[in-house]
């Protein structure tokens, strides 16, 4: 594929996930809160959320799509029917995503989980084999294995997680959950435009090679990015249950995990994709490997950031200022493309992103503080020697991908995976104890 047609397919991928983000999104994090908290109220607060999810945004996302459908337009370089597959697939994703995935885990249901996922990932892994590889479908292709991927997940979400029965009125648990829900939606809309927007927006002032240049590059940093946000995940049960002073046993070693894995897992990432590049990228996207260095410098930013997150929104509850830090991110990245974005190019696009993810990590503290919200930092003991080890061997990975493939690089890359190891060696009593 080349990089102009990877372009187009980043375009409309990720703005046609605004979508599912606007509508859907948000609902995950009430899904998680009231799973894992057994109160009076749950039982409803999940019921009306699966109605949401499992009917209102499938049938809003397929009125969209047939507006679209009708329209001989082309928007943003892409033509519109290929938008309507893709809003179609977007307004069933939701359904796995944003309701039973956080089910099982919130139940810590890992059979489930594991079979809903693994499940989800083989048919979108096997539609993206089919349509684009073997049918050799370019865009068509990619659209229609996602719209496959993604009527299967919702099928196997619904006969797993059903809406549960309604125990009492909804009136009160409708307002408790749109109390809670409404705030969250700038707040996930902003992460979309953190993590998306900016291919849409550099369509106004960048070619379609180069976006696909910069796409290949936030892809690969995007493995960072999908490991933590699923670490995370994983912990937002522990967030759910904690109380203030925080951190107790429930979170103290969830916080030490993070901290570390925000440093790691950047660098472990760096470090395999400077061996594995020339074995992963044809010579036409190598240029982009600076991009990646640069991103993974603002995944380090984005892990830092998830956890003063979770403390306001899954321990206190507390959403309605929620959106500030991400949304402050986004903005900044959104800026520099409109007012800059054909004179820096897609480095300074990097440039700018590492800048908003450092803005957004920033006021996550912030707003923490804001709401005078008791977390001693102090108590959560994570050795100073292990994150120094992992700051150096982070760094060094990413420097090796500015160097040109040799040797020498591939030995700057195992040197930084080396540092890394000792760094979670040293930690590793302190993240093994509460």
């Amino acid at each position: 594929m080349t990089p102009e047609s990877y372009g187009a397919i980043s375009v409309i991928v990720s703005g046609s996930a605004l979508f599912g983000v606007v509508l859907g999104s948000a609902f995950e994090s009430a899904v998680f809160r009231w799973s894992a908290r057994s109160e009076p109220e749950s039982r409803d607060v999940l019921r009306f959320a699966a109605v949401h999810i499992y009917m209102v945004v499938p049938l809003l996302s397929l009125a969209a799509a047939t507006v679209l459908w009708f329209q001989d337009e082309t928007f943003l370089s892409v033509p519109s029917r290929m938008w309507a597959i893709e809003v179609l697939a977007n307004g069933l994703i939701p359904a796995m995503s944003f309701y039973a995935l956080p089910r099982a885990r919130a139940l810590n249901n890992l059979r489930r989980f594991v079979i809903l996922s693994g499940s989800s990932i083989l048919i979108l892994t096997l539609g993206k084999v089919l349509f684009v590889i073997v049918f050799t479908g370019g865009l068509l292709g990619w659209v229609l294995s996602d719209l496959v991927a993604a009527a299967f997940g919702f099928l196997l979400a619904f006969l797993t997680y059903r809406p549960p029965t309604r125990r009492r009125g909804l009136a009160g648990v409708r307002r408790q959950l749109l109390g809670y829900v409404l705030p969250l939606i700038p707040h996930r809309t902003a992460f979309w435009a953190l993590s998306s927007l900016s291919r849409p927006a550099m369509t106004l002032s960048i070619p379609l090679a180069q976006i696909g240049l910069f796409s290949a590059a936030f892809n690969f940093a995007s493995i960072a990015s999908i490991v933590l946000v699923e670490l995370n995940r994983a912990f937002l049960t522990e967030y759910s249950k904690e109380r203030f002073p925080a951190p107790s046993n429930l979170t103290r070693r969830v916080v030490r995990v993070q901290m570390l894995a925000s440093i790691a897992v950047p660098g472990i990432v760096g470090a395999s994709l400077s061996v594995a590049a020339p074995f992963l990228l044809s010579t036409s996207f190598q240029s982009a490997e600076p991009i990646v260095a640069l991103l993974l410098i603002a995944q380090i930013a984005y892990g830092i950031y998830l956890v003063p997150t979770n403390y306001v929104v899954q321990t206190a509850g507390l959403t309605g200022l929620s959106w500030i830090a991400s949304v402050a991110g986004a903005l900044v990245i959104f800026v520099v493309i409109l007012v800059a974005g054909e004179t820096i190019g897609i480095k300074g696009v990097g440039l700018a992103t590492v800048g908003g993810y450092v803005v957004m990590a920033i006021l996550a503290f912030v707003l923490l503080s804001r709401h005078r919200l008791e977390v001693d930092w102090s108590q959560i003991g994570l050795p100073i020697s292990a994150v120094l080890f992992c700051c150096v061997g982070a760094s060094v990975s990413l420097l090796s991908l500015l160097l040109p493939f040799d040797m020498y690089r591939i030995g700057w890359a195992f040197l930084s995976l080396i540092l890394i190891a000792v760094g979670l060696s040293l930690s590793r009593r302190s993240l093994f104890n509460s």
